[in-house]
């Protein structure tokens, strides 16, 4: 059942509650117990965050069930056979994920996912959002190698580092980029939008 009135959360009471408070309690757990112990953290933790999401009545989004399923099936080899590295190819598993959904969603559907998310905030040209869906798509296959690479050369301390602090760094400068970059196309929206 829905809420009858609904709140709405702000930008970043949903980045802390959404994306920043599983990496942190990860981080914390991690620190304090190791990775087996940090691994049963962030399962708990996103398996709290969908049933408290579904308890409330409200919408699931997509991307956490996708990455719920994916900690949960990493993170549950992760502490069956008690292997680290599991745990270590999450994160390139949702990059890569999310880069086969943007390719799969243009070339079969021909919907570019980044549009249909962002057109209602940023108005471009249409040739300036498939290079927008480019760039993304080659920046989350990177990314993922990149943490393959960290997390087969690496120890866990050294991986958890980057995981944590790293890949946080890495995207906002691909943002701040892409924001940059994106300056000289924008449309002046239409009268009637304003």
């Amino acid at each position: 059942m829905k809420d009858p009135s609904p709140r709405e959360e702000s930008p970043s009471s949903s980045f802390v509650g959404g994306e920043l408070l599983p990496l942190l309690v990860f981080l914390v757990v991690y620190k304090l117990s190791g990775m087996l112990a940090a691994t049963a953290a962030i399962m708990a933790v996103l398996a709290g965050k969908i049933g408290w999401r579904l308890f409330r009545g409200k919408v699931v989004e997509p991307m956490l069930w996708v990455t719920g399923g994916i900690v949960l099936i990493l993170g549950g080899a992760t502490l069956a056979f008690r292997d680290e590295s599991f745990i270590k190819w999450k994160p390139t598993a949702i990059y890569w994920c999310g880069a086969l959904a943007l390719t799969g969603f243009q070339l079969l559907l021909k919907k570019n996912l980044l549009e249909a998310a962002m057109s209602s905030k940023v108005s471009l040209p249409g040739p300036v959002w498939r290079k927008v869906l480019v760039c993304w798509v080659a920046f989350l296959l990177g990314l993922g190698g990149l943490n393959l690479y960290v997390a087969s050369n690496y120890s866990s301390d050294v991986w958890v580092n980057f995981k944590v602090f790293g890949t946080l760094g890495i995207f906002v400068v691909f943002v701040v980029a892409q924001s940059f970059w994106l300056r000289r196309y924008l449309v002046e929206p239409s009268e009637e939008q304003g």
